[in-house]
């Protein structure tokens, strides 16, 4: 089978996507074929013996960190895999943006992504949730809610808490301002994934936006691809969806003022395979686990020159969060801010929540250019 791609992953914490001992999600995705990552395993029992039949990059991380045995195989791997990762606080505060915000500006949403304000706005949300008590509550609430079976009948709970945070211009308060002002355009929302089992069973989980953002990654470098996946309930609960990309293309969506490709063509329909009969998914699992300590453990010494090894083989679609996109003084944020206390404003004197927000921003970003803000 050509063009392979193994798939792992680390820090799935399953339905508890909060678990205190775990923060970062990461998956990996190698591309070789499963006799060229046996060499690869063979060279490194050569060099560095190791107990059992199965390489486990948990291993090699923790108290004591193998550096000669993690360098050796990144080296080995270079160019021959990708990665995504996910602060799964950030993340939850992406699905806040996307269920409490989206769905009152959906004929309007194409300026918020253009202007890139939805990253502006979850970084804000991200701030305020680690920061802040009341905030972290509202954010728990939420998650809560999206966990239910059905999450409707907890959406009025979820906007009263936070209505209730005492600092009015807090960014999670905002929001709830915001989603207050259309709650039936929320429930519709909360509806259609109510009735879908498989999307509310894994609503709030990182894999499959990952597992994704892996298969448009490698859809656009390769005509074809063989995907190869350690077992995995999510990818299971899928696999119909994305089995019927077999023999198919890529799809062109708009997102704001461009058009990006999402899925890829498969040769064949996904593979499912136990990682200790796959010396491919072995490396992805060493490449996931190594990344997501690297990522865990900022402050250790051994994980700056990892990190830097790691660093250009992650995707676009990396989720987390930027402190560049926070700071409302840079000149770049000025004309997002702008937008969000308008969009505010609007709600508190009961007007439509877009109402004049594109010409906002370009108010604001005329004035940042001619200095005068």
């Amino acid at each position: 089978m050509k063009n392979t791609i193994f798939f792992d992953e680390a820090g799935n914490t399953g339905p508890n996507l909060l678990d205190q001992n775990s923060s970062v999600f990461t998956m990996a995705s190698v591309d070789m074929e499963e006799n060229e990552a046996s060499a690869i395993l063979d060279d490194f029992k050569q060099l560095y013996p190791f107990q059992g039949a199965e390489l486990k990059g948990k291993n090699y991380v923790g108290r004591t960190i193998k550096n000669r045995e993690i360098n050796f195989l990144l080296d080995k791997l270079e160019n021959k895999y990708a990665l995504t990762l996910c602060y799964k606080h950030y993340f939850l505060c992406i699905y806040m943006f996307e269920y409490l915000l989206e769905p009152i500006v959906s004929g309007f949403n194409s300026i918020l992504y253009a202007t890139e304000f939805n990253k502006f706005f979850v970084n804000q949300l991200y701030v305020d949730v680690v920061a802040d008590k009341e905030a972290r509550e509202f954010s728990e609430i939420f998650f809560k809610m999206m966990k239910s079976n059905s999450p409707t009948q907890f959406l009025d709970a979820v906007i009263d808490k936070g209505l209730s945070i005492q600092t009015v211009d807090s960014p999670c308060h905002q929001l709830a301002e915001l989603a207050n002002s259309d709650r039936a355009a929320l429930i519709a929302e909360l509806n259609s994934i109510e009735q879908n089992s498989n999307i509310l069973r894994w609503a709030m989980d990182p894999t499959i936006t990952s597992f994704f953002g892996h298969i448009s990654y490698w859809g656009q470098k390769k005509s074809e691809i063989n995907i190869v996946y350690d077992q995995s309930k999510q990818v299971s609960d899928f696999k119909e969806s994305y089995n019927s990309m077999v023999n198919g293309q890529p799809t062109l969506i708009d997102l704001g003022l461009k058009q990006i490709p999402i899925g890829a063509k498969l040769g064949s329909e996904i593979c499912e395979k136990d990682s200790k009969d796959s010396c491919g998914i072995q490396l992805a699992d060493f490449v996931a686990s190594i990344t997501r300590w690297a990522f865990e453990s900022f402050s250790h010494p051994d994980s700056i020159n990892i990190r830097s090894k790691l660093a250009k083989h992650f995707i676009d679609n990396v989720i987390v969060p930027k402190a560049e996109t926070y700071n409302p003084e840079l000149p770049e944020n000025k004309p997002l801010f702008a937008m969000l206390v308008h969009m505010v404003e609007c709600v508190r004197s009961g007007q439509q929540v877009t109402n004049d927000v594109g010409q906002i921003y370009y108010l604001a970003k005329m004035a940042v250019e001619n200095g005068e803000i």
